[in-house]
């Protein structure tokens, strides 16, 4: 009879034959399935789709590896299509998803509040009107209300135990989660899924996050949409991080800011993004192009991409996508890559 080894029996009912050691396997499975929030971590963790699947995303921490995770940007867009498509009057409601600091209740009321009728001088047919579109709009404005916390639970119930639990640990949880301050919970999840640590010194994390904007270069021979993707999202921490200025430096703007319009210095902010996105693209294929744009501002034609959408624009163009011999393999190759992160 064969010598049992540590983590096997020997089935008593066929002799000879060696099969696994239940307690040994089970404990190896218990101990690969904690998760690192306690718990036993189970195949429904990584396959997490949230408490409203229907959203089509999730947040999770970056260091995470969830199949539906989606970047916080994607998430709200897909929270707006889901807003607009499966919540009455979702309309409404929906200017939250692009601003969290919007105030729709505001909005609402200077868009939709009736104005007031002199019953004394108002025709009974017109008096009637006015009670019925008071009533409309006392309705929807309750609605609204009703609205926004479900937008609340709509954001938390899609976070995973990860984010769940990084939210939770903030002091202001208790007070801000009793009355569903959506804007400080879409605030607070977008710096935790960025890997804010708000408890680490502020200026480390804006340092951090500086270097790793600056360090974000595509991948030899790596799909532009991805590294359009990462770039963004780099740009996006740095600014949830405090490093909003950074983007924008008086002396290129040629005047103060507390002067300058919101579009120029949007404006300007782009043309920051859409040099650092050009200059950190993949030498190997676009050195002639960098070369180029060089040797044309020496020339006196500054002929650098002022946007982000013309420098991705650029090296799409360079690459040869919209070639006729190539473009099939590599646009389809393209297009594989940003449906993935969509």
């Amino acid at each position: 009879m064969p010598k049992e080894s540590q983590g096997t029996t020997t089935d008593t009912r066929t002799p000879g034959v060696q099969t696994p050691n239940t307690d040994t396997e089970n404990r190896a499975r218990n101990t690969r399935n904690t998760s690192r929030y306690g718990g036993v971590r189970g195949p429904s963790e990584r396959d997490f789709s949230g408490a409203t699947p229907q959203i089509g995303g999730v947040l999770a921490l970056r260091s995470e590896n969830t199949t539906r995770k989606v970047p916080y940007e994607v998430f709200l867009k897909k929270l707006e299509t889901y807003i607009m498509n499966e919540m009455k009057q979702g309309g409404h409601l929906v200017g939250i998803t692009k601003n969290p600091n919007a105030d729709v209740i505001a909005d609402f009321e200077s868009a939709y509040k009736p104005a007031d009728v002199d019953e004394t001088t108002a025709t009974s047919v017109e008096n009637e009107i006015q009670k019925e579109t008071i009533k409309e709009y006392v309705k929807d404005f309750k609605l609204l209300k009703s609205n926004l916390k479900k937008a609340y639970s709509l954001m938390y119930g899609n976070c995973n135990d990860g984010v769940q639990a990084q939210i939770k640990a903030d002091t202001d949880y208790g007070a801000k989660s009793k009355i569903f301050d959506y804007k400080w919970l879409f605030k607070k999840a977008k710096k935790v899924v960025s890997g804010l640590d708000s408890k680490v010194n502020l200026r480390v994390s804006l340092y951090s996050t500086m270097i790793n904007l600056l360090l974000t270069k595509q991948q030899p021979n790596g799909l532009n949409t991805a590294y359009l993707t990462r770039f963004k999202s780099m740009a996006r921490t740095l600014t949830t991080a405090g490093g909003e200025h950074i983007f924008v430096s008086k002396d290129m703007l040629g005047k103060d800011l507390g002067v300058a319009t919101a579009d120029e210095v949007k404006d300007e902010k782009e043309y920051f993004l859409a040099m650092c996105f050009i200059l950190r693209s993949d030498k190997g294929r676009y050195k002639k192009l960098l070369e180029d744009l060089k040797s044309s501002a020496n020339r006196g034609r500054d002929e650098y991409p002022k946007t982000l959408t013309d420098a991705f624009d650029l090296l799409v163009r360079e690459s040869g996508e919209y070639d006729t011999t190539n473009a099939y393999g590599r646009g389809r190759a393209q297009r594989r890559g940003a449906a993935r992160r969509a």
